[in-house]
């Protein structure tokens, strides 16, 4: 469940990576917690939580925000909502944890993240 968990991260659809990078870290001053080149994603620390650009054009114009919640035991909280018919997204596996997509009953699009245990 949710209870109290904190939310991890923000993710913000770009249109372009490079161009995004340079404003989110040189022009606003945040501090890149990581920056993933090969996949066109960084991730900036801000305050209590993370800001996550991640390059997508299709969805960069439509305000395409997310909000991410830290869980534990992703897999089984992503089987939960797809029995609960919920559509998801395919799980995404990287270096900083694993992640899924998913839209609440009224389009807003949310996420759930769970970090790697390195």
């Amino acid at each position: 469940m949710l209870r109290n968990n904190p939310v991890e991260l923000i993710g913000i659809n770009v249109s372009n990576f490079e161009t995004s990078l340079i404003f989110y870290r040189d022009t606003l001053g945040l501090e890149a917690a990581w920056i993933n080149d090969e996949k066109s994603t960084a991730a900036f620390n801000a305050g209590n939580l993370y800001l996550l650009i991640r390059e997508n054009p299709r969805e960069a114009s439509s305000g395409g925000a997310r909000i991410y919640f830290t869980v534990e035991r992703i897999r089984s909280m992503r089987s939960r909502l797809h029995d609960s018919g919920v559509s998801v997204s395919a799980l995404i596996n990287d270096a900083q944890g694993e992640s899924f997509d998913f839209s609440d009953p009224d389009g807003n699009r949310l996420g759930l993240f769970e970090p790697s245990k390195d």
